[in-house]
């Protein structure tokens, strides 16, 4: 008997059969097998060009933000530091901040807040230009519209964004956030109240926004100083005349 016989002999067709399911088996196997090394492929893809826009955005590289972004990079990928945008604001970078917005970042997502919220990190900011500050401004409007805290303090310092505000002298965001219920007495660790800072600083036009809603020169910090102290000590003689005339405040 031939080989091709014997072969013949021993093989049925079931063992066509089952030979089939596991050509078939191997090729869905293979299949499934490329699909998830593809996916792997373009998570970690995704990762490093996240990985990389966080390094673009801390170092002010503002091109290539733009050029990672229009690849593809994902802007709402959370990590240990927090998510991109957080990275942005936390870095200073305004503009890249207000970029991120506008191309898809989320406002609601786990943004590390042992250093505080988007809000106070952005309130805390000193624009360096005018182009700087509308889009501080702008980004400040869209967190306060999407419900962050107005009140609520950094873990880190225990700074209100309106205590931080009002230490950067940003007057347009002293105003948003006062609008918006600000509360103008919260204090920070030692004491001061947003109304100390604007006054240390010499800031008239904060200080002003601050008594017409309701911050109270005579709080003292825990040195037992008061606004009022500071500007008689610091001889600021607008600020001393406008708490003198602010009621309920007036003697």
């Amino acid at each position: 008997m031939t080989l091709d016989a014997s072969i013949k002999k021993v093989v049925t067709p079931w063992h066509w059969l089952a030979l089939c399911v596991i050509a078939a088996t191997v090729i869905i196997v293979g299949a499934e097998g490329v699909s998830t090394f593809m996916r792997a492929k373009r998570q970690a893809d995704r990762e490093l060009a996240t990985s990389e826009l966080r390094r673009a955005i801390v170092t002010g590289r503002f091109d290539r933000v733009r050029s990672l972004v229009e690849s593809g990079a994902d802007v709402n990928v959370v990590s240990h530091g927090g998510t991109v945008l957080s990275s942005a604001l936390w870095s200073r970078q305004l503009e890249m901040a207000d970029y991120l917005l506008n191309h898809g970042a989320r406002t609601d997502l786990d943004q590390n807040g042992r250093v505080g919220s988007l809000l106070y990190m952005a309130s805390r900011i000193a624009p360096a230009d005018e182009q700087q500050a509308s889009a501080q401004l702008r980004i400040v409007q869209r967190l306060i519209r999407d419900g962050e805290d107005v009140n609520a303090k950094s873990p880190a310092i225990g700074y209100t964004p309106l205590i931080a505000a009002c230490q950067a002298g940003t007057v347009p965001v002293v105003k948003e956030l006062l609008d918006h219920g600000a509360a103008p007495n919260t204090v920070e660790p030692g004491g001061n109240s947003a109304l100390h800072f604007a006054t240390d600083s010499h800031s008239l036009q904060i200080v002003r926004l601050l008594v017409r809603s309701g911050a109270d020169p005579r709080l003292k910090n825990k040195m037992g100083e008061t606004a009022l102290h500071l500007a008689r000590v610091k001889q600021f003689k607008d600020i001393e005349l406008t708490f003198e005339q602010t009621k309920p405040f007036a003697r």
